[in-house]
């Protein structure tokens, strides 16, 4: 599934801010805005499409990966927190 344009916002204000050598608490901040607006939202973003998206930015490989395989664990975390609440 396509990112959002919501979704491509919020990625794309971390992409453009991003250290992509040592994320910034900041950073990490706007990363979290964009995990949190998908989930509100409903939407699942693939890993392959953050990852390319990042990459398309100028993040690293090492880093798209890393930022793109976190994303899947904080959206496990949060729907098993709502299925808690």
């Amino acid at each position: 599934m396509p990112l959002s344009p919501e979704a491509e916002e919020q990625l794309g204000l971390f992409a453009a801010n991003a250290n992509w050598h040592l994320l910034h608490p900041l950073d990490w901040e706007r990363y979290f805005d964009f995990i949190l607006g998908t989930h509100e939202r409903n939407e699942d973003a693939l890993p392959s499409e953050i990852r390319a998206f990042l990459m398309s930015a100028g993040g690293t490989d090492e880093a798209a990966d890393e930022i793109a395989d976190f994303y899947d664990q904080a959206r496990d975390l949060l729907r098993y927190y709502d299925q808690q609440t």
